[in-house]
């Protein structure tokens, strides 16, 4: 039973972790200069959309994605190149079910690491305040997975 909870949590924050270096990567290679809010409504969405392939099974999972990400574009009048690099990054987030929860790590520890170096020697403080922003959502979510999961244990 535990294991489950465990899975509930850990597997939709590693996955979602893939899909926002994905975009802070592309933000980065493409010098996009769009409104930092975009990224990080498409991280909020791309963490959703981790916890909904962790619960349903993976053509339903699918759907429900798309159709979130749609209503997202849709509601916030998204610019395309915003539309684009999240595309991208749900495209990674796909393909990271597949791969082994050891190279997931390594991918976002390197990503996060060369990430902050990027920051650090461009003095770019909108990367800065959205690798932090990335960092501390995810581990208020995991935090909050497992004080659910002690609650609910007793």
């Amino acid at each position: 039973m535990e294991k489950i909870y465990c899975r509930k949590i850990y597997y939709p924050t590693i996955t979602s972790l893939c899909f926002a270096v994905t975009l802070m990567f592309a933000r980065i290679l493409f010098d996009i200069s769009y409104s930092l809010i975009y990224d990080i409504l498409a991280v909020c969405c791309g963490f959703v959309v981790a916890v909904i392939f962790s619960s349903l099974t993976k053509l339903k999972a699918l759907c429900v994605a798309m159709l979130l990400f749609i209503l997202y574009f849709c509601l916030f009048n998204v610019p395309m190149n915003a539309i684009i690099i999240t595309l991208c990054g749900f495209g990674i987030q796909v393909l990271s079910l597949h791969l082994s929860n050891t190279l997931k790590l390594l991918i976002i520890v390197l990503g996060f690491l060369t990430l902050a170096f990027v920051a650090y020697k461009s003095g770019a403080m909108r990367l800065t305040f959205f690798l932090q922003f990335v960092l501390l959502w995810h581990v208020l979510w995991f935090i909050l997975g497992l004080v659910a999961i002690n609650i609910l244990r007793r």
